[in-house]
This record gives C-alpha cells, structure tokens and sequence, in this order.
C-alpha cells in the first residue's frame, strides 16, 4: 500500500522534497485498513467520506478533519 502512495501524484511531497523529511505515513495506511474493517464489520455502512487527512512529520500523526458516515437509509 505505501508503494501506491508513492505512485501517486502527491507521491514525492510524502516521499520529502526540498530538503523536507518524509512525512510518517505507517499511521495513515493503519487508519486505512482500520476503516477497511470497519466497512466490513459494520455491513450497514454504505460508504465513508473522510477528507482531509492530515499526516505529520512524526510517527503518529495521522487525523482526520471531517468525516461522513453514510449509513443505509440515511447519513450518521
């Protein structure tokens, strides 16, 4: 999964550029697969809107700003 990331767009700003270090991305790709297993735990989640993201410079920096849950029948 991180390699993926760093095939994306933004792939060199989480890789560091300019002299910047590389930002900590091991707690976002967890948030990920924790949101993976939620989806599949909790079957009347329809889908989850979760943007932004934001991922620091330390290893657990990794939160998240706003978040929609999309239940059926409605949002939560």
């Amino acid at each position: 999964m991180a390699r993926a990331l760093g095939r994306l767009r933004i792939g060199p700003l989480i890789a560091g550029v300019r002299g910047e270090p590389a930002l900590a991305i091991a707690p976002y790709l967890a948030a990920a697969v924790a949101l993976g297993r939620l989806m599949v735990e909790e079957p009347e989640i329809a889908s989850l809107d979760v943007n932004p993201i934001l991922v620091g410079m330390e290893p657990g920096d990794c939160l998240a700003l706003d978040a929609v849950v999309f239940v059926e029948g409605g949002a939560a």
